[in-house]
């Protein structure tokens, strides 16, 4: 999708991000080691999963109506939405390539896939005026139709082949913003789980009453009546966290309710805006930290990672190679490179999100409790702090909260009770908690295409059949 020209220029959502991800692959020598195969466009019946026929009528008219008519289609949605003639086959096209990549995981055709593919989506499907429809950057929610057509048996690949319905999924969605139309879409299915680390409501910081786009994504939103506990959220109450707050959010909320979930299929919404010096994030995140969050979920299913979010073009390209690394079974750390260290406090703040995270969903979940044993007499404190659960539902129109007693007034806990070493958290530890073993059945290679779009799928290669045959 194009953004030059009047209303567009210097957009951060451009065409340079895909190509900044092609370049750096090439530039690390991994584009070699992949094996990449043609973009296609999304169906009409696949369009149609969440999205309805008006909305994708009124997108489609967009490739026909001039400066002046799309300003005024602009106006129908919110202030981060720019569109042109190109926006709605662009859309269609980065659709269409994760639906691709993931059905081509399911088909057996490769282990675990990469979609770099432009614009975004996870914000489509929320609640209020931009429910189903664009908004944030964002025009169909890819990830969320890869998820449900998942569970669903209706991945199909472009050469026909379908893919068998499975009945677990989990989204990692660790895009600085909230995905509010991704939690929206699978809010009462119990197939498909949503996690989601964010910058959330900075009422403790110096940011004091900033809402931090798009304004959702609480601790206690945790899923519909039949879905209760699929939806987890851990909110940042500040901003600049970086690589310890993201590695103990993973060790101390994620891993734990993911091995006890068990995937079939995980499914990663990869926004790189919280990685250091991006224009829009405001987090400290390294690039190589992203690959180390990618490398344990690769250890509980076949992964496809979907770009979404990420506005600084060298940090975009290293952060989505340090992903690849890890997916085409390498260190994610670039050869020479700087090693960072792990060890250390985290911030305070950040263990306070997380634990009221944990607080939230150990009732759905047990293992968060012996995954934070260790922090047992802190979290206690914290949960003082925290009070009554409140669970809050969601409807059409707008969020309806449901108490399950009289909240009690969170107070901020005093920093040294909130203080933790993150040394028995580096990347190459071994958590506690006990995991499934690892299937590294990588299948055989699919065909490759030199070309690319404005979205370009990646798929990592994977072994010849015969070869796992050979080893059996």
């Amino acid at each position: 999708m194009s953004n030059e020209g009047e209303n567009g220029e210097g957009h951060p959502e451009r065409p340079a991000r895909t190509r900044a991800i092609i370049d750096a692959l090439e530039e690390e020598g991994l584009l070699s080691l992949l094996t990449r195969f043609k973009s296609r466009f999304a169906t009409q019946e696949e369009l149609l999963t969440f999205h309805t026929q008006n909305y994708l009528d009124a997108m489609e008219r967009t490739a026909t109506l001039n400066r002046r008519q799309l300003d005024k289609v602009e106006r129908k949605y919110d202030d981060d939405v720019y569109i042109n003639n190109s926006t709605f086959s662009c859309a269609k096209l980065a659709i269409g390539c994760s639906i691709e990549s993931c059905a081509r995981i399911m088909v057996g055709d490769c282990a675990h896939a990469l979609a770099a593919v432009r614009p975004p989506g996870h914000h489509v499907g929320g609640n209020g005026c931009c429910a189903k429809r664009a908004a944030g950057f964002c025009f169909f929610n890819s990830v969320a139709t890869c998820a449900k057509l998942a569970s669903k048996g209706e991945l199909i690949c472009a050469d026909g082949r379908r893919a068998d319905p499975i009945d677990k999924i989990l989204i990692v969605d660790f895009d600085v913003h909230h995905g509010n139309g991704t939690q929206a879409l699978c809010w009462d299915d119990p197939k498909i789980m949503y996690f989601s680390v964010h910058r959330g409501f900075e009422s403790k910081s110096q940011w004091k009453q900033r809402t931090f786009y798009p304004g959702t994504g609480k601790a206690r939103e945790v899923g519909g009546p039949n879905a209760r506990g699929t939806i987890i959220n851990c909110p940042w109450s500040e901003p600049g966290m970086g690589d310890r707050e993201y590695l103990a959010c993973w060790h101390r909320l994620l891993l734990p309710i993911a091995r006890e979930f068990a995937p079939e299929l995980i499914l990663i919404s990869a926004g790189f805006d919280a990685a250091r010096g991006d224009p829009l994030g405001g987090c400290d995140v390294s690039n190589q930290t992203f690959g180390h969050l990618v490398k344990p979920l690769t250890e509980l299913a076949n992964v496809c990672l979907v770009l979404e979010g990420g506005y600084n073009l060298q940090n975009l390209g290293q952060a989505f190679s340090s992903c690849a690394r890890v997916l085409l079974g390498l260190s994610a750390d670039e050869e020479g490179s700087e090693v960072i260290s792990y060890q250390g406090e985290c911030h305070p703040q950040a263990l306070e999100d997380i634990f009221e995270a944990v607080h939230v969903h150990t009732r759905y979940w047990p293992t968060l409790a012996q995954a934070n044993a260790d922090m047992v007499d802190r979290f206690d404190a914290l949960a003082n702090n925290f009070g009554s659960v409140v669970i809050i539902e969601q409807t059409d129109e707008a969020p309806v909260r449901k108490f399950a007693s009289k909240v009690k007034t969170r107070r901020r806990a005093a920093q040294e009770a909130t203080t933790a070493d993150l040394s028995d958290f580096s990347p190459t530890t071994t958590p506690a908690v006990s995991r499934p073993p690892s299937d590294d059945g990588d299948i055989q290679d699919i065909p490759s295409d030199k070309s690319y779009h404005a979205s370009e799928t990646v798929v990592i290669p994977a072994q010849q059949q015969n070869d796992l045959n050979d080893n059996d």
